[in-house]
């Protein structure tokens, strides 16, 4: 699919949405008074997602990041082959300061109402589709996940590159992926709790606590925990943080937290250790673990 591209603002948005290069038809393009010769198209050998929502528009989606609608989700693989033929739940929006990046392309979470196959992603029920807008090279945050796959398997995102079209329209290059809190692991008998560090401004209306030095915590699992397991897991967390502290580490696993040590250096992540840290405990198992691995927009210098 060929792009002509004949306003500077057009030229602008085509590029933050991820096309590639292509030599196979050239386009003049004047951008700020140079001239270019240039052509795209939609990235190839790659699954494609196509999603039509129940009004048919982005726009109440759009408009708001808590505003839902329901639709149908197609995923066809490589070869063009029909993977997902489904129904979509929920489609809302997703992120924090993504969110915000862009007006025509932003990041979004579906949850399916059956588990599907999406770009070869199996028994996928929930899907995080980020739209990578300010990743100059579409390729961090997918690396940081790679790397939680690699030093952590067992509670690795899985994660792959689509096409995605919204109610018709091509908006080029997503990553989809599945989001942390909703692993099956996590929602098992064996899972004790998740949570997330994080800002304190991102706590509203989520169940939350605060350890010494101003330290926030979200709980991500169990969903809609009492308050008194939030004050159970608050105490635990404070004592392994006190234990830390102190250089007694028998209360964490240590390979788990120095992987995650090793990935958020090794991308240069910009939220290391201050926002969408995982930690996790598992029932039967005393020590906290951290993981999985998230969130890395931010990540190889691209913030300051």
């Amino acid at each position: 699919m060929i792009f002509t591209l004949t306003k500077d603002l057009q030229f602008s948005k085509e590029l933050n949405r991820g096309f590639f290069f292509s030599y196979e038809k050239e386009y003049d393009i004047n951008y700020k008074g140079k001239e270019f010769t240039a052509c795209f198209h939609t990235l190839p050998k790659l699954s494609a997602v196509f999603i039509e929502t129940k009004t048919g528009s982005m726009e109440k989606l759009n408009r708001d990041k808590n505003n839902t609608e329901t639709g149908r989700i197609v995923s066809l693989n490589q070869s063009g082959s029909v993977e997902c033929n489904g129904k979509i739940e929920t489609i809302k929006g997703h992120g924090n300061a993504t969110w915000n990046w862009s007006e025509e392309k932003k990041p979004y979470a579906v949850k399916l109402k059956e588990k599907s196959v999406i770009s070869g992603l199996t028994d996928v029920k929930d899907l995080v589709l980020l739209a990578m807008y300010y990743e100059g090279d579409k390729i961090h945050s997918k690396i940081g996940l790679d790397l939680g796959e690699l030093f952590n398997p067992d509670v690795a995102v899985r994660s792959t590159y689509i096409n995605l079209y919204l109610n018709g329209e091509y908006m080029g290059l997503y990553l989809a992926a599945e989001p942390p809190k909703k692993q099956e692991m996590f929602n098992s008998k064996d899972s004790d709790f998740l949570v997330e560090k994080d800002f304190y401004e991102r706590t509203e209306g989520e169940p939350f606590f605060e350890i010494p030095e101003e330290t926030y915590f979200i709980v991500a699992r169990p969903q809609s925990p009492s308050d008194t397991r939030v004050k159970e897991i608050s105490e635990y967390i404070a004592t392994v943080d006190s234990d830390i502290r102190e250089g007694n580490l028998d209360s964490i696993d240590l390979r788990s937290f120095a992987s995650q040590f090793l990935i958020e250096e090794m991308t240069l992540n910009f939220d290391a250790f201050r926002s969408s840290n995982f930690y996790y405990k598992m029932r039967g198992d005393d020590r906290l673990y951290a993981g999985p691995a998230w969130d890395y927009d931010g990540g190889f210098g691209e913030s300051i």
